[in-house]
């Protein structure tokens, strides 16, 4: 299957500080999750997924000029990998400026999301296609 005109985007995102690795994953799951089906879908998201891993990235804010005053090159660690999938930069735009993102997403990720981090979440931001090589399991090419 191929998408066309996807805009895809990869977010590193950092557990509250307060949780267990397995209590973020399982809020993660079983209750952001579920808030965020009926906003996507409004929305046309052709697909959500939550990865559910641990490691560290170099963040993408960093100057890549040298000079005194530039913060050091430190890696950061993350708890998890979200990627959306999306029809167009507008309706993304339009979901994130919607009332329930703000009162009741947003609400939410107060609660299992390390607010204070230093930097982006997003990463990685492209457009294109995205063209399914295996689906469940299964080849489709």
């Amino acid at each position: 299957m191929t998408e066309k005109n996807s805009i895809q985007i990869i977010a590193y995102i950092k557990r509250n500080p307060a949780l267990s690795l397995e209590e973020f994953y399982s809020h993660w799951r079983e209750k952001h999750a579920p808030i965020i089906v009926p906003w996507a879908e409004k929305y046309g998201f052709r697909r959500y997924q939550q990865i559910h891993a641990a490691g560290t990235i170099l963040p993408n804010n960093i100057p890549t000029t040298s000079s005194p005053s530039a913060p050091e090159n430190e890696m950061e660690e993350f708890d998890g990998i979200a990627i959306f999938v999306v029809q167009s930069l507008e309706d993304l735009e339009a979901a994130f400026n919607d009332e329930y993102f703000r009162n009741v997403i947003q609400r939410d990720e107060k609660k299992f999301l390390d607010m204070e981090r230093r930097g982006g979440y997003v990463v990685a931001q492209f457009q294109g296609k995205l063209v399914d090589v295996m689906l469940n399991g299964r080849g489709v090419v």
